[in-house]
């Protein structure tokens, strides 16, 4: 049976990928980890993958955009996430106090209290902004606007890395980042950091499966050592490390056939 592919937004904003014989309907429970609810919305985007959203309780139907919600910088909240996003995707999370984020976000001690209860809350909504933003927004959409076919599609994310790469403000992969620092799965912040290396897993899962690869959930792991070893080597000053990787990338899809 074929499985299908539809991406899951709940209610602490986490968006994940996931596959199954069919797609949830509205009203069904769904979830993960604690993070579930009930199906409030199912619809499809403009590739025609399904998009469900998932709230705390049965309630009218909504718009996947309304459920997102968008980024508003006049709103203290999301200048807090934005503010975050800067100082976290740049210095680490340890490194980066709570003063800080007050600072950088001009808003007062209340304002953020009454925002986060705690620091990993903040790290929690930078994490999913930066998945929203840099792995569905750059590389995904960049990849899928480059690639005029489905295997050039795969390659084009080594295209997008290398521009990339050659920026004053490359900063890395902000979920091993956070994940090397935490070190711990148990942790909320470990967890939520594997969960969004798992999506662009998924990503690539279904790009494999649109170039017709065999195996396309195993073909992904191997994909995406390619994408995070590149990152790590340009982290580590090496600029031609995504055309090292795409070249080992036209190897692998080769050796699969495609």
């Amino acid at each position: 049976m074929t499985e299908a592919r539809y991406t899951v937004r709940y209610p602490s904003g986490a968006v994940e990928y996931r596959y199954g014989a069919t797609v949830p309907k509205r009203g069904e429970k769904l979830g993960r980890n604690g993070d579930e609810g009930f199906v409030i919305a199912v619809e499809e985007d403009e590739h025609g993958v399904p998009r469900v959203v998932v709230g705390t309780r049965v309630a009218p139907s909504v718009k996947w955009e309304d459920a997102v919600g968008s980024e508003t910088p006049d709103d203290p909240r999301d200048r807090i996430v934005e503010a975050a996003y800067g100082l976290f995707s740049r210095r680490g999370i340890q490194a980066v106090t709570l003063e800080d984020l007050i600072d950088a976000a001009d808003v007062s001690q209340a304002t953020l209290e009454s925002n986060f209860a705690t620091k990993d809350d903040v790290v929690l909504a930078f994490l999913h902004r930066r998945e929203h933003r840099w792995t569905l927004g750059f590389v995904e959409a960049e990849a899928r606007r480059r690639g005029s076919t489905p295997r050039d599609r795969l390659l084009a994310i080594f295209d997008v890395f290398d521009e990339w790469f050659q920026r004053d403000d490359f900063d890395g992969c902000s979920f091993i980042n956070v994940l090397v620092e935490v070190g711990d799965l148990d942790d909320a912040v470990g967890r939520a950091s594997a969960d969004h290396l798992e999506t662009i897993r998924g990503v690539v899962r279904t790009m494999a499966e649109e170039a017709g690869v065999d195996d396309a959930a195993s073909f992904a792991h191997s994909w995406h050592i390619l994408m995070k070893g590149s990152i790590v080597a340009a982290g580590e000053g090496d600029r031609e490390a995504a055309r090292r990787a795409r070249a080992m990338g036209e190897a692998l899809l080769t050796a699969h056939g495609v």
